[in-house]
């Protein structure tokens, strides 16, 4: 497992430099490239960690990739990832920079489970409640899962709501089971 205050004090350097440049949005977009790039190619996320490949061939790969498609503080950073040995941090790095950028623009990330598939007028409608509870704009993100048998499940940070029919009747019968 990896240690999230690592990938924390890297994404936070980022964030700042990126942030004092005016480029927060721009920095995210060009480092979520390149890890989906490495995460969708199985040779490319091999090389990357693999220690059997030396620093200077990761490196290599990385300026072929990305250089002149990206900034130079991005190549930088990534170079540094890869001298310090942390390539395989840098989903987490990501993950963890994409909240520190949606904190500030305000947004905040909610995971929504339901039974069915929602159409679009629901979502609306659960996205623009979510807003009214939090103060806040709603990045929503809907799993269906058809064992929650209807109702929904959300997850907005670290608050739970579950209003599944699973919920409720498994308390039902745990009711039930001591009456």
């Amino acid at each position: 497992m990896l240690d999230e205050t690592l990938a924390e004090r890297y994404s936070e350097a980022l964030y700042q430099m990126a942030r004092e440049a005016g480029e927060a949005g721009q920095q995210f977009r060009e480092l979520q490239k390149i890890v989906e790039l490495f995460a969708d190619h199985r040779e490319l996320r091999h090389a990357l960690k693999s220690p059997a490949i030396s620093r200077d061939v990761k490196k290599n790969i990385i300026r072929h990739l990305a250089e002149g498609r990206v900034q130079p503080r991005t190549l930088h950073f990534l170079y540094l990832v890869v001298d310090k040995g942390r390539e395989l941090y840098l989903p987490a790095i990501l993950r963890l920079y994409e909240r520190k950028l949606h904190s500030d623009e305000g947004i905040v990330e909610a995971k929504v489970e339901v039974a069915f598939p929602l159409d679009s007028t629901m979502e609306d409608q659960i996205r623009a409640h979510l807003a009214e509870l939090t103060g806040k704009k709603v990045q929503m993100e809907v799993r269906v899962r058809p064992e929650l048998i209807g109702g929904a499940v959300i997850t907005v940070g670290d608050r739970l709501f579950d209003g599944s029919v699973r919920t409720h009747l498994e308390k039902m019968r745990e009711r039930l089971a001591q009456a």
